[in-house]
């Protein structure tokens, strides 16, 4: 009885670490569906950099994580380099709604398997025309990087060289 319940949970988890990280494309999040990326994060204290496309930090952009019911459980406003964090986060589903200039929300599961606490999320040119964006999660030194659909963006791990993603609708 014992065996059959251990293989079981190994199956389910062996499964959910295809869907979070899929072999075909190393590091790169997705959803299990089209048009449902998630940002995958561990819970508890996360930290993350607001910038546009071009690399440059956006200071002074306030930063809301919401509930499923779309009540604000944590709020910050950006730094001079575009930095901003929230403390104590449980596990669970969010969204991180960027300031109302910008118009740009982003799904978050807060999971205790997840690799990263730390998220840069690029803002598109095109924000704060009303439009639905496609994000790809990418996970590049330890930092998920949020790109938005046609987008490219470089992430670096501290020392200038990094890596390009673009990703097509």
């Amino acid at each position: 009885m014992r065996t059959k319940r251990l293989s079981g949970c190994i199956s389910i988890l062996l499964v959910l670490s295809i869907m979070i990280y899929p072999l075909a494309s190393p590091g790169i999040v997705q959803a299990a569906s089209a048009g449902d990326e998630v940002l995958i994060l561990k819970p508890g204290a996360l930290e993350g950099t607001l910038v546009d496309t071009a690399g440059k930090p956006l200071p002074k952009i306030s930063v809301r994580v919401l509930d499923k019911n779309g009540a604000t459980v944590a709020k910050d406003i950006t730094d001079k380099v575009g930095k901003f964090s929230f403390k104590k986060l449980e596990a669970g589903n969010y969204t991180l709604s960027v300031g109302d200039k910008y118009n740009y929300d982003l799904k978050l599961a807060l999971q205790e398997q997840a690799e990263s606490s730390e998220m840069k999320v690029v803002i598109p040119e095109t924000a704060g025309v009303k439009q639905a964006y496609t994000v790809s999660p990418v996970l590049v030194g330890g930092v998920v990087v949020a790109v938005v659909a046609g987008i490219a963006a470089a992430a670096s791990g501290g020392g200038g060289g990094g890596s390009s993603h673009t990703v097509s609708p």
